[in-house]
């Protein structure tokens, strides 16, 4: 369906109370109700300022009564005469989508959660039809239609969603007609269709091939009501709201298994989120993040401070979370990782004492037990290191046996030089092996050669042994010295051997 768009007429909130014609709505916003909807001084002034344009969608004879509201960062710094290409694309832009066809002013109902995110540099856009009223068939055939034509005329690219009830259809038909004007993140609060409706409005195919091939991530947000018999209560387990979530569940399934079966195929580029992320419960025990307040006929939606932080968060990183990364109903994306370990508090051994609250008396006590436990420390210490020296004792070898093994090496290598000496006697000689046992004898007389007696009698025969020694060579072995003919014989006998 292809709407053209004229604009007819502008005006602000403060321009209405100037007339002093202020709607029910308006007064109980800014007065009656402003303390339990959270909005300020500063947020009321905000609230004053909202544009109010007022467009006609034609089509031949169809045409549809338009309104705009709009919270711009332009209009505070500049002249009005701005297009409104100039006006929304100087900040990012978020659309809310109150519960189209349930309510008379589903604008209203995301009210304080986008007053909150003008002041953290967001464009706010609301569009409703009056024409569409509280039909939500007129709504479902025409809303997406209308929210895409009228996103176009004023000049908005790109657009983050923020939706509630009957609004998260819309968003999804969006999704799956027209998802190059959807940003990266969206966050739907309580999503549900109309009671009317039986079946999903939308392909859920095309919602599945639409965040397959598009860097698109939804947070759905739950929260029942206490009160379940109030107008406008939501409940979870309402069939309308059942169908929504279970559609969605499945897609998050099927999305899943396809993201951890690309992981291991290298040609498909890894995708680090899923594509739809669940907060079941917003309100965990006493600690009340949303909660709705009555007015005009309407529960509109209030969010704590700590809850619209995160949502902000979100809506300005690129996807980046899993469902695991939902905590306690909010969801942990990577700057918070990053400001827990900057706001990490370390405490330094010199005020450590002083952060514990410990006195004089209590440090020494502490002292002392820790000498106590470092002598108990040392002496086990000690005890295990006797122990080792007893068992290498214990398996060492008797004295007397080393000085034995010890001794052994000596003798023999002096026996074998003894040997040796004696066989090269023996070439000179003789060739008799024989001779060798004498001379091994001989050699050990020679060791006692001198005797131990120091009498003057036994050195007076020691002395005349020398000198008789020194005048026959030849009786320090017992054998004469060969003669000339003895050794030429035996040079003529190896000669004939060899040849």
């Amino acid at each position: 369906m292809s709407l053209e768009f004229v604009h007819i007429s502008h005006q602000t909130v403060r321009d209405t109370v100037n007339k002093n014609i202020l709607p029910e709505l308006e007064f109980g916003l800014l007065k009656r109700y402003a303390d339990e909807l959270r909005l300020g001084t500063e947020e009321k002034a905000i609230l004053l300022e909202m544009s109010i344009d007022q467009l006609e969608a034609r089509q031949d004879s169809f045409v549809l009564q338009v309104t705009v509201r709009s919270l711009c960062h332009s209009r505070s710094v500049t002249a009005d005469y701005l297009n409104f290409g100039e006006r929304f694309n100087m900040k990012k832009n978020i659309l809310c989508i109150g519960d189209v066809g349930n309510v008379e002013s589903p604008w209203a109902q995301l009210l304080q959660p986008a007053v909150y995110m003008f002041r953290h540099e967001y464009n706010v856009i609301f569009i409703e039809s009056p024409s569409l009223g509280k039909s939500p068939q007129r709504w479902l055939k025409y809303g997406c239609s209308l929210l895409r034509g009228c996103l176009k005329f004023l000049k908005v690219s790109s657009v983050n969603v923020l939706c509630t009830g009957s609004g998260g259809v819309l968003l999804h038909q969006l999704l799956a007609d027209s998802p190059e004007i959807l940003a990266n993140t969206h966050i739907a609060f309580n999503l549900d269709m109309p009671a009317a409706i039986k079946a999903l409005p939308f392909e859920i195919v095309r919602i599945e091939e639409a965040l397959r091939e598009n860097d698109i991530q939804m947070w759905c947000m739950y929260e029942d009501d206490s009160d379940e018999e109030a107008p406008g209560a939501f409940n979870r387990l309402k069939p309308s709201a059942t169908k929504m979530y279970d559609a969605l569940s499945k897609v998050q399934a099927r999305l899943e298994s396809d993201r951890k079966r690309a992981a291991s195929n290298p040609d498909i580029a890894p995708r680090n989120f899923d594509e739809i992320l669940f907060s079941n419960q917003m309100n965990v025990g006493a600690e009340k993040r949303v909660w709705r307040v009555p007015v005009s006929k309407m529960r509109l939606v209030v969010f704590e401070e700590e809850a619209l932080a995160k949502m902000v968060s979100y809506l300005q990183t690129f996807p980046s979370t899993f469902q695991d990364d939902v905590i306690d109903g909010l969801v942990k994306d990577m700057l918070d990782i990053f400001r827990e370990d900057i706001t990490e508090k370390v405490d330094l051994p010199s005020i450590k004492n002083v952060n514990l609250n410990r006195d004089q008396e209590a440090r020494k006590k502490m002292a002392q037990k820790n000498r106590e436990r470092l002598n108990r420390l040392q002496e086990g210490v000690q005890q295990m290191a006797l122990g080792s020296i007893r068992e290498q004792q214990a398996l060492a070898p008797p004295v007397e046996t080393t000085q034995t093994l010890q001794a052994m090496p000596r003798k023999g290598s002096r026996t074998a030089s003894k040997k040796q000496r004696s066989k090269s006697n023996l070439t000179v000689v003789s060739e008799d092996e024989g001779g060798l046992a004498e001379a091994d004898d001989e050699d050990d007389e020679e060791d006692n050669f001198f005797s131990n007696d120091t009498s003057a009698e036994a050195y007076e025969a020691q002395w005349k042994m020398l000198q008789d020694m020194r005048a026959d060579p030849s009786a320090r072995s017992g054998h004469k010295a060969p003669t000339t003919s003895t050794l030429v014989a035996i040079e003529d006998a190896g000669a004939a051997s060899n040849s």
